[in-house]
């Protein structure tokens, strides 16, 4: 087969990218990529959450997973922080909100005058899960989802910091 000098130059300028910039690959990360429902989405979430040891941090579109929130009600019960964005116009009589700020959960509602779609979750600040997965029986069970999750520090640093400005109302910067 035969290869353009073109294709090798646009490959070696890929590589040497990677290289030299190695937070577009972070070199010590370990990714677990799950594909629901049949990969279990909420086992993992829910394994994440009961493995932390400092703070849970999430920004999620919609949640109406029960046994999530327990293992965020669990991780405030054993003292952590956990702290919850929602998207307000997804606060339904089917919402984990209510659940939530009984338990003494933190839990803000976007300030986002458009659609905060987020779906990620930062543990401890070093590990985060994100995807198009919601927390959500559907997502789980019956619709074709994605979570990843990222066990690398700088990553997590990158989440808490959106975290952050959106906990603080800051959208967009």
């Amino acid at each position: 087969m035969r290869v353009s000098r073109a294709l090798i130059v646009i490959l070696l300028i890929a590589l040497a990218y990677i290289v030299i910039n190695p937070k577009v690959h972070p070199q010590n990360a370990q990714i677990n990529v799950y594909l629901c429902p049949e990969d279990f989405c909420s086992k993992a979430i829910i394994s994440l959450i009961d493995r932390a040891n400092e703070s849970v941090d999430v920004a999620v579109y919609s949640f109406t997973h029960k046994e999530i929130a327990d293992a965020m009600i669990r991780a405030k019960e054993r003292g952590l922080k956990v702290r919850v964005i929602l998207e307000s116009d997804q606060v339904t009589s089917y919402s984990q909100y209510g659940r939530l700020k009984a338990a003494g959960i933190e839990v803000e509602l976007d300030k986002n005058p458009y659609s905060m779609h987020n779906k990620f979750l930062v543990v401890d600040g070093r590990v985060v899960a994100t995807g198009s997965f919601n927390y959500t029986e559907a997502a789980d069970k019956k619709n074709d989802e994605n979570l990843i999750i990222i066990w690398d520090p700088e990553v997590a640093r990158k989440y808490e910091s959106e975290f952050e400005e959106m906990w603080s109302g800051v959208y967009g910067r």
